[in-house]
Order: C-alpha cells, then structure tokens, then sequence
C-alpha cells in the first residue's frame, strides 16, 4: 500500500512540474512547415524580384529558401495544379560568379533542382531564381519544363512573377504549470474571393511598420500593382502625446488581418478613420494607422456609389488642413507613407471604376480636399479627344493610339496635398514650389480593365491649372510621385518619362503629377566668376573716371548753354551716382539699414538713367526731324529724367518698402524679386528700351536722307549709317539688349560697364563743339599770358565764351 501511494505521489509531482511546450502557430493564410511559416502571393499579384523581395521584408521575414528537397516540395504542394503561365520568385540571385541567398550563404551543392539543360553555372547578370511552371524565352533559348514542373529556373529580376515568403512560426515557448493541450487548427491558403461573411480585400503593396501598429504582422500580399515597400530599416513611426486609437480599434482589426475582416468591421474601421480624421488631435502614428488601414479597404468600398462616396469622404478628413503640419512631418520622415497613400487611392480608383461608369458614361464626386472625375471616351473617338474635369484646371487627351477601343479616364485632384507632400527630387532638381495641384490621372481600357499603356510615340497629354507662375531663374517641370522600387529605394519627385510642350505636358506613364517649379540658374565657375567681377569693376571705375572728366569739360568749356549739352550732363550725372553707388554697394551688404537705403537710391539713379536715355531719344528724334517747331522746353525734360523715376520709387515704397535691401544673395542690395518689385525697375527699362528702338530706327533713316548723304554711294552711307549707329547705341541705352542673350555676359558687362567711357569719347573728345571750344579756351589762355590788358575777339564759333549773361543761360532752360 505505501509503495502505491509513493508512486501516485511521483506521478503528481512530475505533472505538476513539467514544462509543456506552446506548438508553432503561423497566421491565417501562412503555411506551417519545419518550424517556418510560408506564404504564396496570390495568382493576380505579380511583381519583380526586388519588390516581392521587400514586401517579404515588409512581413518580417524574406523570399522563401528551399535550402532542401522537403521544403522544395512543401512550396510545390501548396501551389497545387498552377496554370502554365505561373513562375513563383525564391530567395536565390547570382551575383560575383555564384548563386547565393539574400543572407548572403552561397547555394549548397547538395540541392540545387534546376531546369534541364539551363546554364546555371553562368546565366548572365541581373538573373534570379524562381521555381518554374511555364516556359519563358532566358538568353535567347526556349527552355521545356513540361517534364520539370517546380524546378528552378534562371530569370530576369526585372520580369514580375507570384513569390513565396518565409519566416519563423510563432510559438514553441515553455511554461512551468501544466496546461490543456490547445486545439490545433489547420491553416488556410489566402482567398481571392470574398463571401458574404468575409471579404478578402485586396492589399497594396504599402509599407509595413509592424512594429509601429501592431505585434502581429501582416498576411496578405497585393493583388494588384506596383506599390511602395519599404526598407528593412525604417524606423518605429511613434510620438508623444495622447494617442487617438482605442483598444481593440477596428482599425487595428484591419491592420492585423490585412483588410481580410467582417463587413461590419470594415465599415466600423473607415468611420474611426474619418473620426480620428477630423478630430483635430491625431498624432503621427494615428495618421500612419489610418492611412495604412485605408490602403486595406479599397475592394471593400467599391461595390456601389454609396461606398464609393464614403471611402472618397474618408480620404478628404486624412487630408484636412488640421492633420496638415503632422502629415508634412510624417511624409517628410517616411515618404513612403505618401505613397501608401497615393497608391492606395490609385488601387481604390481602379476597383471602382467599373461601379462608377457602369450606369453613365461620367461620374463626379467633389469632397472638402479632393475631387473625383471619370469618363468613359467611346471607341473610336477622334484623335485628340479632350476629357476635362469637373473643375476644368485638368484636360487629359488622349493620342490615337489608344481610342481603338472605348477607356476610361479618371482623374483626382488633391486640393491640399501641395500644402503636406515635399518637393524632394529624385535627380537632384532644386525645386522651389508648385505650380499646380497634385493631380492623379488612370486610364483603363472599358471592356476588360487593363491599363493603357503609353509610350514616347503615343504619351499621355495633360495640361494641369497653374497655381504660379515661374518666378526669377524659374521653369516650370512636368513631374510625377515616383514609388519606391527596391530594398534601398525611396519616393520623391522625378521628371523621368514627362516632357513640357508649351503648356501642356506629355509622359509615358502614368501616376500622381504636378507641376513644379524649377530653379534654372547655372552657377558660374570660379574662374568665370573672377573674371566678370575684375570686369565690372575696372569698366564701372573707369566709366566713373570717364563721367567726371565729361561734366568738368563741359562745366570749365562753358557749354551748358546749350539744351543738348544740358541734356547730356543729366544723363551723365545719373549715370555717375548709380554707378558709383553701385561699386558701394558691396561694403554695406551686412548693414541691413544701409542696404536698404542703398538699394532704394540705386533703385531711383539707375531709373533716372534710363529716363535720361529716354529724354536723348525724344531730343534726337526732333533735331534730326524737326518734328516741333520749338521743341520741348528744358524743364519738362527735367520733369521726365528726374521726376517719372522720383514716382516709381516713391510708391514702390509705399507698397514694398520691406522688400528693398532682400535681394539674391550676389545682389543683395537691389531689387527683391519677391512680391513682384523687381519690375518696378524691368518695366519701365522695357518701356524706354522700345522707345528708343523706334527712335533709333527713325533717326538713322533720317540721317540716310540727309543732303551731305545724297551724292554718296551705297557703300559710303552703309558706311555712315554704321558709324551714326555706333555713337547713338550707348547714348540711348541700346547696349542693354545684350543682356537678353545670356552667352553675351562678357559683351554685355564690357558694353554696359564702359558706358561712361563710351560717353566722355563720343560727346568730349570726339565731338567738334567740345573741340573748337576748347581751342578757343586756349587761345585765350596764350593770350592772358601775352598782354593782361588786351581782350581777344574769339573769331570761331563763341564770339565771347569766357562769359554770358544770366539771360542767355536762363534761355538755355526755356
């Protein structure tokens, strides 16, 4: 008896302390094997070997690995009876001369199943595995797998094939206190079809932040296209504050379950997403869920026009100006996320498109922040046929190419996403605004769904309603949201495939687009940079040199009574402060109060300079063609050179005075080009430029026509007409058009910066009144040397020069 109860008491003992062991568990959908949990990416998803690559990376574990014949068979038996058109993608690239997996462990010779006959030893670069079921052209030869069905077959990384993912089983950890052995449930293949109880929506390709929304990974992979994965490394999308999401939240039952929830779920889920939407208080992971979650319900909501209105209105709260600075930060940190966004927009677009233009040939939908148009264009349509939305800022047309057959268009214009997504660049493009809505534009042939494809010789063409204009240096750019396609790869901006044609732009492709603007300047080299700086200065300084001498010769030569001389001398006072003031400028650039005033006085004297070469050509024009009678009187001259600038200035100041001193950071003393100030100078230049062309063009033909002319050849005017237009170009300011053509920089600053130079040659020490006075100053020098007493008749053109009288300098000015 006590040898019974010992045993019994051993017995209980042992229960009570055994460890039992919890049994491997994969998600629904998964495949339990040998520890791992497998999956097969349904017959509609297919994608390139990187994309399928990263998207096993999104699920926490990688591409399948058949590392022996067991598991290789395993992978066969869950694909079951494929259709011949099946190739599915394996964890296994050739790279340096050897087949290896993505740890990097080189192939094991002990197993490697390949095709017959193909050249695994040495199949070209770019190649990648896949387990074969159909008969692809690799390298030019036709490989047979009618007998090899399942074995591995060298192809194009590039080419999109289904895929199998891997990673661990859940579970197999002990515990120290007896427990009831769990029920143990089969696992089931993934659905592609849905039943009244469940739906099996299909997933995009959206970035997986597991560890940011949920412990349990997701389950189903994409049915349908080109969606962003992201990289292995993003980091936890997390922020401090009062989360939004409740425990147990349907949107967490999404997430969970990769969009495979009950109706009701799904329809509890997208009311949380507008909920947390417009509460005005979601933080950066919320926005993360309800975007990733959004992504999973697009099949779910395309049935009828009521779930088509709701998902759209769900898509218009994310995209609220309350949720706007921290969905700009989240895009910014993970520009991923935007493309989760925007692909799962696209993918929604593409299952409703049929419910949309089922019952009519247009549908609409205008939301707070987005607006929805599409349109089924008929077979046959004429070439160039125009599809424009609702609000008319887009028009689609579509080439010849494509109207073989009656497609759908469908455009969506984001009201605000200009004011969240960055302007990153794909190229390396500095990129300084919009200059339109982001606009996504689909287009599927009607009868079967399928996308139209467009090329170099049939693009797309679309124009997009311009928000802004280019601004200085600017260009508008035709660019598109480019998803990320590799490990490594991320979103932004890329002009690839889209050219700008007038105003309209034309891609290869579509997606999201927008209009951007694009700095256009190319900086100088150093060398180029030296150069035109020692130009600059050496011309300005000797034109200020040039300018002196000129208003000391004509003041000491007593020539200001004269209106043309006087003209001149305004002329060359303006032009000597705005080029002095000009070489002065750089000392004060630190000096925020100086700048500005001294952008503002060269602002005033480079005006007055330029009415001043306006005044010349008014002058010159009636000398040259008695056009008046009496001409235009001295002080009304003077109420153009210096009062029409004193306006300008004036209420440029009125106005922008803020702006003046904020120029380019090579000119930061002038003219800001922001707000449009920098035409308070370019207009009226341009104004007084195409005056003086005219006048230009009226006096040499005048000239032409002259008696002294008449009994010349043809050669000896051609002669006299070149050299009449070389004195008058710089007078009236003509050598400034040079600046137009920017491969003339070095003219245009030699031209410009000499044009005092230019001055004091053509009316000093060219000119023939300049030259008798001066002789006549002489003269009178010998003579006051030679008799103090004895006063000389001048005999040439002044009979009395030394002086005048007030009234014959007050006639000068009448």
């Amino acid at each position: 008896m006590t040898g019974t109860v010992y045993i019994l008491s051993l017995i209980v003992i042992i229960l009570l302390n055994s460890k039992s062991v919890t049994p491997l568990t994969c998600e629904s959908g998964w495949h339990l094997f040998d520890s791992n949990c497998f999956f097969l990416s349904s017959a509609n998803d297919v994608t390139t070997y990187s994309t399928a690559s990263t998207t096993c990376d999104g699920y926490g574990g990688h591409l399948a690995r058949p590392t022996t014949q067991t598991t290789d068979d395993f992978l066969h038996s869950i694909l079951g009876a494929p259709p011949d058109s099946t190739n599915v993608w394996i964890d296994l690239t050739y790279k340096d001369d050897t087949w290896t997996w993505s740890d990097d462990s080189e192939l094991a010779l002990t197993y490697h199943p390949w095709v017959t006959s193909f050249p695994y030893a040495s199949p070209g670069s770019n190649t990648c595995a896949a387990k074969a079921y159909s008969d692809p052209d690799i390298m030019f030869y036709i490989f047979d797998t009618t007998n090899d069905k399942g074995k591995w077959l060298g192809l194009d990384c590039e080419t999109s094939q289904r895929f199998f993912c891997q990673k661990p089983a859940v579970g197999g950890a002990t515990t120290n206190s007896p427990t009831s052995s769990p029920e143990i449930t089969q696992t089931v293949q993934p659905s592609t079809t849905s039943t009244s109880d469940t739906v099996g929506t299909t997933a995009s390709h959206a970035p997986s932040f597991t560890n940011d929304f949920t412990t349990a990974p997701e389950v189903s992979a994409p049915e349908v296209t080109p969606a962003p994965t992201p990289s292995a490394s993003n980091a936890p999308i997390t922020t401090a504050g009062a989360s939004q999401m409740s425990p147990n939240d349907p949107i967490d039952d999404v997430i969970d379950n990769a969009g495979h929830v009950e109706r009701h779920t799904a329809v509890l889920a997208l009311s949380r997403v507008s909920e947390i939407a417009n509460s005005g208080d979601a933080l950066t992971d919320d926005l993360s869920k309800i975007i990733y979650s959004l992504s999973y319900l697009t099949d779910m909501f395309s049935e009828n026009e009521s779930d088509v209105e709701a998902f759209l209105q769900a898509t218009s709260d994310i995209l609220g100006l309350e949720n706007k600075e921290i969905l700009k930060t989240l895009f910014e940190s993970h520009p991923e996320m935007a493309s989760v966004f925007l692909s799962g927009v696209e993918e929604f677009v593409d299952s409703a498109r049929e419910t949309m233009l089922t019952s009519s040939s247009k549908y609409s939908s205008e939301k707070t922040n987005i607006a929805l148009f599409a349109e089924t264009v008929p077979k046959n349509s004429e070439e160039g046929t125009v599809v424009s939305s609702n609000s008319g800022r887009t028009r689609v047309t579509l080439p010849d190419g494509v109207l073989s057959d009656a497609v759908d268009v469908v455009v969506v214009e984001y009201n605000t996403m200009t004011e969240i997504l960055n302007l990153t660049s794909m190229e390396g493009h500095e990129f300084t605004s919009y200059g339109s809505e982001v606009v996504s534009i689909n287009v599927n042939y009607h009868g079967d769904g399928a996308k139209v494809e467009f090329d170099d010789s049939d693009p797309i063409i679309f124009r997009l309603g311009t928000s802004a204009k280019p601004g200085e240096n600017e260009e508008a750019t035709c660019s598109f949201w480019k998803y990320p396609e590799g490990r490594e790869s991320v979103s932004g901006w890329s002009t690839q495939g889209c050219w700008k044609v007038d105003n309209s732009c034309q891609c290869n492709h579509l997606t999201n687009f927008a209009m951007l603007m694009r700095l256009t300047d190319k900086e100088l080299s150093a060398k180029d940079a030296a150069a035109m700086t020692y130009l600059t200065s050496a011309g300005v300084g000797l034109s200020i040199v040039s300018l002196v001498a000129a208003l000391f010769t004509f003041t000491t030569l007593h020539l200001y009574r004269s209106q043309r001389v006087i003209i001149h001398m305004n002329f060359a006072t303006a032009l000597l402060f705005a080029q002095t003031l000009f070489l002065l400028s750089g000392l004060v650039e630190d000096v925020p109060g100086l700048c500005k005033c001294m952008s503002i006085l060269l602002h005033y004297f480079f005006l007055a300079t330029f009415s001043w070469m306006l005044v010349e050509g008014i002058n010159l024009y009636i000398k040259s063609t008695a056009a008046f009678n009496t001409g235009v009187k001295t002080p009304i001259y003077a109420a153009i050179g210096w009062g029409i600038p004193s306006l300008i200035v004036a209420v440029s100041l009125a106005v922008r005075y803020d702006i003046y001193g904020n120029g380019r950071s090579d000119a930061k003393c002038w003219l800001s080009a922001a707000h449009g100030l920098i035409w308070a100078f370019v207009g009226p230049v341009i104004l007084v430029m195409l005056v003086n062309i005219v006048i230009f063009s009226m006096v040499i033909r005048a000239f032409m026509t002259l008696k002294l002319n008449a009994d010349k050849s043809t050669v000896e005017k051609t002669r006299s007409g070149i050299r009449a237009g070389l004195v008058l170009l710089p007078l009236l300011g003509l050598t400034w058009l040079i600046g137009i053509v920017q491969q003339l920089q070095y003219l245009f600053i030699i031209l410009n910066s000499l044009q005092g130079v230019f001055f004091f040659i053509l009316h000093c020490a060219m000119n023939d009144e300049v030259k008798k006075a001066y002789q006549i100053k002489r003269k009178q020098a010998s003579s006051s040397v030679m008799s103090s007493t004895t006063k000389q008749e001048n005999p040439s053109f002044f009979t009395k020069s030394s002086s005048f009288s007030k009234d014959q300098m007050k006639s000068a000015w009448k």
